[in-house]
């Protein structure tokens, strides 16, 4: 039995046919690198699709994720983006060596970043880490300074937040009430817990740890980013700049993230 994920899939690749983008099935397969005969199977309900073949699929066709996984929104990106407040891609910073940095995001400009996250100038402005620790190699990072103790006795104001990206086609999946994540929205950036409504209600509850935080209901339509926050780096320093010149040494010199410094 056809999945209702595959269903929208396929729907998706006949719009393309319709539209001329693609001649056939067999073309769209021989783009993204992956078997026609499977694509087949797909098609005929013989065989699940699979997440890299969705993610190919995306990115080269800008197939709406929310869409795909959810039914939410229109089946392509463009022209939608606004509407659906998503993020088409996420802009990363390299240095001269082409490796990957950590972009870190101070509490003041939390609204700044909401709004210009794929501006790369922007970007530039921020403050960086490089991806030197084993563990920070794959996937997307980000660093957010905490900006109150709303999440204490778990994260402190001021600690800096080390983040993984957690894209869209996962947010069904890996949002879960005993990590703590970074939303971004359209407006500004919420750090708590979370609710996982996206299925029932199309939206994300963002809760703080204690009375000293509100808790923020979140329409998918003003969503941008999720990030899972992997550690923390938390010391006597106030000041962001000192805090990641510490994160900074700590990951050129450890072979493993100290105990210490992990939530």
């Amino acid at each position: 039995m056809k999945s209702k994920v595959a269903t929208r899939f396929i729907q998706c690749i006949d719009s393309l046919k319709d539209r001329g983008t693609i001649r056939s099935f067999r073309q769209f397969a021989l783009m993204l690198d992956y078997l026609p005969q499977s694509l087949s199977e797909i098609k005929n309900g013989k065989r699940d699709v699979p997440l890299s073949l969705l993610t190919r699929a995306i990115e080269t066709f800008q197939l709406n994720p929310m869409y795909l996984f959810l039914g939410i929104g229109e089946p392509f990106l463009k022209g939608q983006l606004k509407e659906n407040g998503g993020s088409k891609f996420l802009a990363v910073i390299v240095d001269s060596d082409g490796q990957k940095l950590i972009n870190c995001i101070p509490k003041d400009r939390f609204a700044d970043y909401a709004k210009m996250l794929d501006d790369t100038d922007f970007l530039l402005e921020l403050p960086t880490l490089r991806l030197t620790h084993p563990n920070l190699q794959k996937g997307n990072y980000r660093a957010f300074e905490m900006p109150d103790n709303s999440m204490s006795p778990i994260f402190e104001e001021n600690d800096i937040l080390v983040c993984k990206n957690i894209p869209p086609v996962l947010w069904n999946k890996k949002l879960n009430d005993k990590d703590c994540f970074v939303v971004v929205t359209r407006e500004d950036v919420h750090i708590g817990h979370v609710t996982n409504r996206i299925l029932e209600e199309h939206l994300l509850l963002v809760y703080p740890q204690n009375d000293a935080g509100s808790s923020h209901q979140v329409p998918t339509s003003q969503l941008r980013e999720i990030w899972r926050v992997e550690f923390r780096i938390t010391d006597r320093f106030n000041n962001l700049g000192e805090m990641l010149h510490l994160l900074q040494n700590l990951l050129n010199k450890a072979n493993k993230v100290p105990d210490e410094i992990v939530s």
